[in-house]
C-alpha cells in the first residue's frame, strides 16, 4: 500500500498544502478528544457514577454520541471535577469551536 501525500499532483502551492495538512491533523486530534470524552462518560455511566440523560444520542453500541459541548455539560453537572480540569476542558471546547467553525473561514483567503 502506497501512502500519498494530501494534494499530491494538485495545483495547490506548498504553503496551502501545509495549511490543509495541519488543519486536517488538528481536526483529527479534536475528534479523538471528543471520542475519549464519550468513552469516559459511557464508562462512568456503566460504573454507576453518573446518569446520562435519556434524550442523549447514542451510537449503535450504546456509547454517548453527543457533541463536545453537551458531553462537557453532562460531565461537569454530575461529577466532582477540580477547577483546573474544568478550565482545561472548557478551553479545549473553545479551541475546538474556533478551529472548526472559524479558522478556515478567516484564513482561506490567505491560501489563494
Amino acid at each position: 500500500m502506497t501512502i500519498k501525500r494530501f494534494g499530491e499532483g494538485s495545483d495547490l502551492d506548498d504553503e496551502a498544502l501545509i495549511l490543509f495538512e495541519n488543519f486536517g491533523i488538528t481536526v483529527y486530534l479534536a475528534q479523538l478528544y471528543e471520542g475519549f470524552l464519550s468513552n469516559i462518560l459511557t464508562g462512568l455511566e456503566r460504573l454507576g457514577a453518573i446518569e446520562i440523560p435519556k434524550e442523549a444520542r447514542r451510537d449503535n453500541i450504546g456509547y454517548v454520541d453527543e457533541n463536545l459541548g453537551s458531553m462537557l455539560r453532562i460531565l461537569l453537572d454530575q461529577s466532582q471535577v477540580d477547577r483546573a480540569t474544568i478550565r482545561l476542558l472548557r478551553k479545549a471546547h473553545f479551541q475546538g469551536d474556533l478551529l472548526v467553525h472559524r479558522f478556515m473561514l478567516e484564513n482561506i483567503q490567505d491560501t489563494a
